[in-house]
């Protein structure tokens, strides 16, 4: 008798409340199917204001990625007028000898090999010495061409990673000599930016950083279906700003022939404020563990969790707050999940380990390729972490990398 007492209290604890989940349900849904949701939790008796179907194709379909230089925002929309003209054709059109940067036929052909390894962000990913090589050339003369790459649009290609783009980008900017050395070497020792909060200009550097826009064919980069974004992060002179997208939250009002629903407008308008000021906690963090991140950096270790223990929230409304919800940036927009990375060990991500072997994949002998077992060895010199040879080989399967023995045939196929 008891025990058929405890397993029915236990059925009444899983069943929700009507309120908690209809709570549950506004903070995981995505942003553009508020309205639907809302319509079928009060049945169609209130009037509820799809402002997102009359903002979204502005708010999408206007959203611009490129610099607040208007000569260069003219050049870039112009070329990205016709779907046609890619990335490649665009830096195409911008070198031949007629060009002020590449005066000789060298200078032409080297320019149009540093094409061919330019990859769809827009670095490079080159080996300038096996090419230099190849070209029966010194890397320096090699380099020297790539770095004209500074004066070429979109602004950073070339770069070999985003400090060297936010260098080249930087190169274009109209500042007293000063201020242009003082953020060069910000920009140089980005990683450790928090120790510069005291060097003269600061402030006006730290505001100068949302002229930058990473990676730096950003604008080329084909565009998938239209995301709305819940969190829009701007970069200010008093650093990052994060405001939640209000403009495409639902509005709410009473019919006339539904006067005896006050109480349930007004649960729902407090249910939605408390969305937005959930939101807006869990980003709050995000942006102090991020922040590198939307000055052009990598992604730092966090976990639910962390956050969770922060606000005084349980694991799984962070979860489910930031279930299909996403955050525009200068760097684009990117899913709120996308924030949270396991930590190994330490500070040192698997997002971070992830990147180290794509490092070394592309700098690898083409004739002898890295094997997991290498690889596994290199990290564990560079990061002093013990993981194994199988956590290699699965970090490699989801950055879609074959084994070294495909790479090997591939390799040969392409200097075929």
């Amino acid at each position: 008798m008891s025990s058929v007492s405890f397993r029915q209290g236990q059925v009444q604890k899983q069943i929700l409340s009507p309120v908690t989940k209809m709570w549950n349900d506004i903070l995981e849904s995505p942003l553009e199917e508020l309205h639907s949701l809302l319509q079928k939790i009060t049945d169609y008796d209130i009037n509820i204001d799809s402002k997102i179907e009359k903002q979204i194709d502005q708010s999408i379909v206007t959203r611009q990625y490129f610099t607040k230089n208007p000569t260069k925002n003219a050049i870039i929309e112009d070329t990205l007028i016709s779907s046609d003209n890619s990335l490649y054709d665009f830096l195409y059109s911008q070198i031949d000898s007629s060009h002020k940067l590449f005066v000789s036929a060298i200078s032409v052909e080297i320019a149009k090999i540093i094409v061919e390894y330019i990859n769809e962000e827009g670095y490079y990913e080159g080996n300038s010495e096996e090419l230099a090589r190849s070209l029966n050339i010194d890397v320096e003369r090699f380099e020297s061409v790539r770095k004209r790459f500074a004066y070429l649009e979109p602004s950073g290609v070339g770069a070999k990673d985003f400090k060297e783009a936010m260098l080249f980008q930087l190169e274009t900017f109209d500042l007293e000599e000063e201020l242009y050395l003082n953020f060069k070497t910000i920009i140089s020792d980005f990683e450790n930016i928090d120790n510069y909060v005291d060097f003269p200009n600061f402030r006006e550097i730290k505001g100068l950083f949302k002229k930058f826009f990473l990676p730096p064919a950003i604008g080329f980069l084909p565009q998938d279906n239209p995301i709305v974004a819940d969190v829009i992060i701007d970069i200010t002179n008093e650093g990052l700003n994060a405001k939640i997208n209000s403009d495409l939250y639902p509005d709410i009002s009473i019919s006339e022939d539904a006067l005896n629903t006050k109480n349930k407008t007004k649960l729902i308008s407090d249910l939605l404020n408390r969305r937005k000021t959930t939101l807006e906690k869990i980003v709050s963090i995000i942006l102090v563990h991020q922040a590198q991140f939307f000055y052009g950096g990598s992604i730092a270790p966090l976990k639910m969790q962390d956050i969770a223990d922060e606000i005084g929230f349980n694991q799984s409304t962070i979860s489910r707050a930031i279930s299909n919800k996403y955050i525009e940036s200068q760097r684009g927009i990117f899913a709120m999940k996308d924030f949270f990375s396991t930590a190994i060990k330490d500070d040192i991500s698997t997002e971070e380990i992830k990147n180290y072997i794509s490092m070394l994949i592309k700098k690898e002998n083409k004739i002898e390729p890295l094997n997991d077992f290498e690889i596994l060895e290199s990290i564990k010199t560079r990061f002093g972490i013990d993981i194994t040879r199988r956590t290699i080989s699965k970090y490699r399967g989801e950055m879609d990398i074959p084994q070294s023995v495909e790479r090997k045939k591939l390799y040969m196929l392409m200097s075929a």
